[in-house]
């Protein structure tokens, strides 16, 4: 039985990226063993929690046209129950 968790990593030097003290007790990994793993490059914007900014003071307009779909369709509303995109 196969298990997947995702989290965000930073690159460290020489590529190398450490995996969470969680992920790995959840996993019940040893050193040495091997693993497989499948990365991808976030966007700013995407390691953002926008649940707890306040909309009003954001230049959502100002956004690429990606970062306001990524918003809007992965955080209903900021911290003050605002829909993003939404003019007020």
């Amino acid at each position: 039985m196969s298990s997947k968790f995702d989290f965000s990593a930073r690159v460290r030097s020489e590529g190398k990226i450490t995996i969470p003290a969680e992920v790995r007790e959840q996993m019940n990994l040893s050193q040495g063993e091997f693993i497989e793993v499948s990365i991808k490059k976030s966007k700013w914007y995407e390691m953002l929690d926008w649940s707890t900014m306040n909309s009003n003071l954001v230049n959502f307009t100002n956004f690429t046209p990606q970062a306001q779909n990524y918003i809007q369709t992965t955080y209903s509303c900021d911290a003050q129950g605002n829909k993003w995109g939404a003019t007020t």
